[in-house]
């Protein structure tokens, strides 16, 4: 089959709120992204790997799973001490795994190149930087992982303080090593200060400063429902704005058949639910202002990808 379509900068806008910077249109048109729709037989391949993942047992999301991310981060930091800080020993491996089916403005597609996803993730990460942190002094990412999107926004942006936070050791040794070599990685106008943080029960003592902007990228999905000890600490910091891309449960449409399934996939992944709706309730008693919450894209199984933007209102 032919891959007759291809991600479109006007596409990236209307994710993310109107215009884009011509840097990243630019990036856009030049990664030259293309897929296709997917036939009826692979459509059915996914419905049954979905069914055989409802009868599997699994340990849900939660902290039970802590020392899988330890692990995962952990390769990650091997790879740094072993061939150096880069944009490849960065990259969490779930990004390598190849070519395969995705959902894409709630529609299964199939890409043509087997880093899509990486790809189109560098599109966000252009975008954050250069059209949502460009003004502000701090700027956290709570669950940084292996530094990866802290490091392109680091290419990219000049005297900002990058604070990284994560459960594990792994991600704070790699921040410490931007920090001590950003010089030689260009960086140097910039500071990285890492610190442990857990969602489950944030360290009151993590300050969030004024002029900040807060990002969690794919982390706060690993929390479910527990989610009202951080959001306390969002709403009791220094910081106004916060930017998630997060999957958002309550967005599917449950009479459409793979939004069903994404559903029920993440019910039982014990992924984020009831955020966006805490939100909601927090808006209406005028106590923040949510200016964005745009589906984008996700694996074959869930959208994963949700933009998310508020404020807090003073």
């Amino acid at each position: 089959m032919q891959f007759d379509q291809t991600i479109q900068a006007n596409e990236i806008e209307n994710f993310f709120e109107g215009e884009i910077p011509e840097k990243v249109k630019k990036h856009v048109i030049d990664l030259n992204l293309k897929f296709r729709k997917i036939s009826d037989e692979e459509y059915l391949s996914q419905k049954n790997k979905y069914q055989n993942f409802f009868e599997e047992t699994i340990t849900p999301s939660g902290p039970k799973r802590k020392e899988i991310w330890q692990s995962g981060w952990g390769q990650n930091l091997e790879d740094v001490l072993g061939k150096g800080v880069s944009r490849e020993t960065l990259l969490p491996y779930y990004y390598k795994r190849g070519v395969s089916l995705m959902r894409y403005k709630g529609e299964y597609i199939y890409p043509e190149d087997d880093r899509f996803e990486q790809k189109f993730l560098s599109i966000i990460q252009h975008t954050l930087a250069t059209k949502y942190f460009k003004d502000f002094d701090n700027i956290y990412e709570l669950g940084c992982g292996p530094c990866h999107n802290i490091f392109e926004f680091s290419q990219k942006l000049k005297n900002k303080n990058f604070y990284t936070s994560d459960w594990v050791e792994p991600s704070i040794t790699i921040a410490n090593l931007l920090e001590k070599n950003k010089h030689e990685l260009g960086v140097g106008s910039n500071n990285f200060y890492p610190q442990l943080l857990d969602f489950f029960n944030p360290n009151l003592k993590f300050e969030l400063k004024p002029n900040s902007v807060v990002l969690t990228f794919g982390s706060m999905e690993q929390i479910g429902k527990k989610f009202d000890k951080l959001l306390e600490f969002f709403l009791n910091g220094n910081c106004n704005n916060f930017i998630h891309l997060e999957p958002i449960l309550e967005l599917y449409d449950r009479e459409y058949e793979i939004d069903d399934l994404a559903y029920r996939y993440s019910i039982k992944r014990n992924y984020l639910v009831g955020f966006l709706p805490k939100l909601e309730e927090l808006q209406k008693q005028s106590r923040i202002k949510i200016h964005s919450c745009q589906r984008i894209i996700g694996s074959a199984f869930h959208d994963g990808w949700t933009f998310l933007r508020w404020e807090k209102l003073k």
